[in-house]
């Protein structure tokens, strides 16, 4: 299980974004993170084409597939939407891993019961 953001482990930031300048900004081989939207295709495009890699926050089983099939290494989802989102990608063998936004650590074994890829804590993301 992947966990990112605990205060015990270290483990990668993710970068929040929202402009090409902004992905400029950040350290070399960043993951950035930024939300799945029509809005963001533009961007996404962007990152995936610069080979950077991506952690996209899904809001629905339909972004979830979307964020598969564009190449996001990271697919965020909220608690409610963990378990469908894991089932779904175990049974298309995505290569993005399922990472579910926790803020306790005693949510860790939870969704580790249920076969989560991986939980993060908000203090992963650095927000610009």
């Amino acid at each position: 299980m992947l966990i990112f953001g605990s205060p015990i482990i270290r483990s990668e930031a993710f970068y929040g974004v929202n402009s090409k300048e902004e992905i400029a900004k950040t350290p070399p081989n960043s993951t950035i993170y930024m939300e799945f939207s029509r809005s963001t295709l533009l961007l996404i495009d962007y990152a995936i084409s610069s080979q950077i890699t991506l952690a996209l926050k899904a809001k629905s089983l339909l972004d979830v597939i979307y964020c598969a099939n564009i190449g996001s290494t990271y697919i965020i989802v909220e608690e409610d939407l963990a378990k469908k989102a894991q089932e779904v990608a175990q049974n298309y063998l995505f290569d993005a891993k399922i990472v579910v936004e926790i803020c306790s650590e005693s949510q860790i074994e939870e969704f580790a019961l249920q076969g989560i890829d991986g939980v993060i804590f908000d203090d992963a993301i650095i927000r610009s």
